[in-house]
């Protein structure tokens, strides 16, 4: 096959197999076709950086103040892989001049540096250690690399600046968290006593004690698992693998989902082999509307059918977890076909969806601005429009089917899901394709 009848998507997974860094574009055809999420380039972790040093300005107008709120210490974690401790230092409160001072400051002079031309960030990290945005910065550094500040060279520089930027990410990450938490709270909890189906409830209930089992996880956060920098093109969660599931069956870790590594219409993500479930950050004072409450209930649905996987498969032996993680990942992984996931999960995941949808506006009208209006979701979001009209397509072949039944779904409504991943040029295997380890 020639580059020319090559897929987008397939063009770009060549790229990734190379080493290459990816276009957004790029990114976001390398996930359409395989489901694979690429960390942001550095332009897009720019932009992303910049907003989260950047105060809101309905806090300013509130406060008179032109500063970030100072949050609560946050504990050193340890990396599971290397043994190496975790420095996690939280967001301080400085004017926002401070943060990005600091960080364009660091950024450029990594960038300088690549010349060979020694660097010195001295004052700069001396303002992010005693000033902000991360005070107590030095900690991350080493006596030998806090005496070669004034002379840093490609390394060093490197290190300081993209330690700078794994503490942003966490912090937004930390706000996903706390987002998210606060929307299954308000969104599904009170809905379970309405769910018509008890498996159903039963699903829904497993996946929310699940996420907040999670809460209790000092890794939860994906950039507070381990200290070890990806470089831009990097997948951090392919990159630096962390068997949580040993630890703790139960834990996983959230990053954050950028409509540059997914179409605009994708609400999240689990990354089954990383054991990390991706999410999209929210502006800040934004809330998480009942569709993106969803979103979070699905992709928690499918951490906790890996958990289910996991339990039922090593039957309580400690030694058969990593077989059995390997068994259920190696499709996704290992297979030429575009493995999405499994199609059972997603029929219980989407049922998932569907039901608190229909326990919210009943079986009225199907028009689509009246359906989101009634579930609080702004009626002018096109994306959000269009995931709307997909679920309440697979609703009607649910419904009419007769609903969930134990483990068994209606046919057109399994059939509905297939034709709906197969436009997406993706593959649904079946639990008995997974091969379970001796």
């Amino acid at each position: 096959m020639t580059d020319g009848q090559k897929s987008p998507g397939e063009r770009a997974f060549e790229k990734v197999c190379h080493g290459q860094e990816l276009t957004t574009a790029e990114s976001a055809a390398l996930f359409q076709s395989y489901g694979i999420r690429m960390e942001p380039t550095v332009q897009d972790q720019r932009a992303r950086v910049q907003k989260i040093l950047q105060t809101d300005q309905r806090e300013t107008e509130i406060r008179g103040l032109d500063e970030r709120t100072i949050t609560q210490p946050t504990p050193d974690t340890v990396d599971l892989v290397t043994g190496e401790r975790i420095v996690n230092i939280p967001l301080s409160s400085i004017p926002n001049e401070i943060g990005e001072h600091v960080y364009h400051g660091l950024e450029a002079a990594f960038n300088r540096s690549q010349n060979g031309e020694q660097q010195n960030i001295q004052s700069l990290v001396d303002t992010c250690n005693t000033q902000g945005p991360f005070r107590g910065f030095k900690r991350l550094l080493t006596p030998e690399q806090l005496q070669r500040l004034q002379h840093a060279d490609t390394e060093l520089a490197e290190h300081c600046f993209r330690q700078f930027v794994r503490l942003c990410l966490a912090e937004d990450t930390e706000n996903i968290i706390k987002g998210v938490t606060q929307a299954l709270h308000q969104h599904i909890d009170p809905l379970l006593p309405q769910i018509r189906t008890p498996e159903t409830r039963r699903s829904i209930e497993e996946a929310l004690q699940l996420w907040e089992t999670n809460l209790e996880n000092p890794v939860r956060n994906i950039y507070r698992r381990t200290a070890r920098v990806a470089k831009p093109g990097e997948e951090i969660g392919q990159q630096y693998a962390v068997p949580l599931y040993l630890q703790n069956p139960s834990h996983f870790s959230v990053g954050i989902m950028d409509s540059g590594n997914a179409p605009d219409n994708v609400g999240g993500g689990y990354d089954a082999p990383m054991r990390v479930i991706l999410l999209r950050r929210k502006p800040p004072h934004a809330s998480y509307d009942f569709l993106e409450a969803l979103n979070a209930l699905h992709e928690l649905t499918h951490t906790s059918q890996h958990n289910r996987f996991l339990r039922t498969h090593s039957r309580g032996d400690p030694r058969r977890l990593d077989a059995c993680h390997q068994a259920y990942i190696y499709n996704i992984v290992e297979s030429p076909l575009h493995v999405h996931g499994i199609l059972e999960e997603e029929c219980e995941a989407f049922a998932n969806m569907i039901e608190p949808i229909i326990a919210t506006t009943g079986f009225g009208s199907l028009q689509i601005p009246e359906v989101m209006r009634r579930l609080g979701v702004d009626p002018n979001d096109e994306n959000k429009g269009r995931q709307v009209y997909s679920l309440l397509r697979f609703a009607v072949d649910y419904f009419k089917g007769g609903c969930r039944k134990g483990s068994q779904f209606p046919a057109q409504y399994i059939n509905a899901l297939e034709q709906f991943y197969t436009r997406l040029n993706v593959h649904l295997i079946r639990l008995a394709d997974i091969r379970i380890p001796d």
